[in-house]
């Protein structure tokens, strides 16, 4: 009985540790072959996570870039960044971009198993900044084939 009893506490005790961690924000965006549905152009805390959202047949390749860091870019959405991500698909450098995640594959939903251990699931911790999320495989460079969003806080690294 007191072996039980001990269990249970330890337990409950474990239980309320784990519960008074930081809640992360998830974010489901859905892709197509030639189009990104992104919820945020800008977001106070990079600690968040994506499940990248893919209701197609085939895979769909795409990038995540840091266009500028230590400071967002003063309007960044009026900007024009075709320049840079049509350099990237075409495997070329963009020396003052950072390339986080190249060329990753969202996989159709029609090939998850388990919702519960998605494969198109990111966590991502990203630093103050602006930054890209590209269709690496788009023919053309407009709007609705990449995404520009700001982090505007380095509150992802804060120790509490």
């Amino acid at each position: 009985m007191k072996k039980k009893i001990l269990v249970i506490l330890f337990c409950s005790f474990f239980s309320l540790i784990s519960c008074e961690s930081d809640t992360v924000s998830i974010y489901q965006p859905n892709f197509t072959e030639d189009k990104i549905d992104f919820p945020f152009t800008e977001i106070e805390n990079g600690r968040f996570v994506v499940i990248y959202r893919n209701n197609t047949e085939d895979s769909i390749a795409y990038s995540l870039v840091m266009v500028a860091n230590t400071n967002p870019i003063i309007e960044s959405q009026s900007q024009d960044y075709c320049e840079g991500v049509t350099a990237l698909r075409n495997d070329n450098i963009v020396e003052e971009w950072q390339i986080i995640n190249p060329n990753f594959s969202a996989k159709s939903e029609n090939s998850v198993q388990n919702q519960n251990d998605h494969p198109n699931q990111v966590s991502y911790s990203l630093p103050i900044g602006t930054y890209i999320i590209f269709l690496q495989d788009s023919q053309t460079c407009n709007r609705d084939n990449h995404v520009i969003f700001d982090v505007t806080t380095n509150q992802a690294f804060e120790i509490e």
